[in-house]
């Protein structure tokens, strides 16, 4: 069953609500150190990326086992949209110790949670090269001052419409994909990206192109419609530009062939205010 994001909201709320009592009246931190999913983590309890770390043991299970099985050892993954490393450090153990995962993460805040957390866990930090960026179309594109990287379950979001909280995005460089992969890593491959930008998945994939087209790399994506209520077509256009790339999209864990039609990926197969997770593979007989 999908379920909107208020509602996996509204769910979450709740169940911390309750953790909160429990912990509360037995006298345990809300923050602190904590093992989960065999890593070492630095979560906030109030925070929902990190409640759902500690409650959950990962934060997208499902997704974390599609990659976690797909991913090759020795493996270039770039990882857009890091947050605290939620996906980070399950993709620097996928990679192995021969691979790379360069994280980017336009906010402060994040990053800080990101590096401390990568900090606890030393094997998987020499894999991993951390970017303090915005990615954008062009490199000369603006950067927003604030962004959403922060899901409070204590009080009412920021922004009612992604839920989150605004974090300043500070000294982050504003880049391409194509930019960071070509000139300032030099990078020999590209095999996977993960990709969750809260609705600016369509300027990053365009500032993209270049690494698209030469290393075709394997896509994991979310496709959240209602992120772009203030120009639906920007949705039809992400949808477009990958399936003009080559690309065809399969529903996440199971890879089921999804359409290539976005209204019809919106009617059939994306729950109304919610989302879904993809991966963006080159089509059978795509060059």
């Amino acid at each position: 069953m999908h379920l909107s994001t208020k509602q996996k909201i509204r769910c979450a709320k709740l169940a911390h609500r309750v953790v909160r009592m429990t912990r509360t009246a037995r006298r345990f931190p809300m923050s602190g150190r904590f093992a989960r999913g065999g890593l070492q983590w630095n979560l906030d309890l109030d925070e929902g990326i990190d409640f759902a770390i500690w409650l959950l043991g990962s934060f997208e299970r499902d997704l974390v086992r599609y990659y976690t099985q797909a991913i090759r050892p020795a493996s270039v993954a770039l990882d857009i949209g890091a947050n605290i490393g939620a996906h980070t450090l399950h993709l620097a153990r996928a990679v192995g110790p021969e691979g790379q995962v360069v994280a980017v993460e336009p906010t402060r805040f994040a990053v800080g949670k990101l590096l401390s957390n990568l900090a606890l866990n030393s094997d998987l930090q020499r894999r991993v090269h951390v970017v303090h960026g915005f990615l954008a179309a062009t490199a000369d594109a603006t950067a927003s001052p604030m962004i959403p990287s922060s899901w409070p379950l204590t009080h009412e979001p920021d922004d009612p419409v992604l839920g989150g909280t605004f974090k300043e995005v500070g000294e982050a460089r504003v880049t391409t994909v194509d930019e960071l992969v070509s000139n300032d890593l030099a990078l020999a491959s590209v095999d996977w990206i993960k990709l969750d930008v809260d609705g600016n998945e369509l300027p990053v994939l365009e500032g993209a192109m270049n690494t698209l087209r030469c290393f075709r790399p394997s896509i994991i994506l979310e496709l959240a419609p209602y992120c772009y209520a203030s120009d639906a077509s920007r949705f039809d256009v992400l949808v477009e530009l990958l399936v003009s790339n080559g690309y065809a999209l399969y529903s996440l864990p199971d890879e089921r062939p999804l359409p290539s039609c976005p209204l019809e990926l919106r009617k059939r197969h994306i729950p109304e205010n919610g989302s879904i997770n993809v991966v963006a593979k080159i089509a059978p007989g795509g060059s």
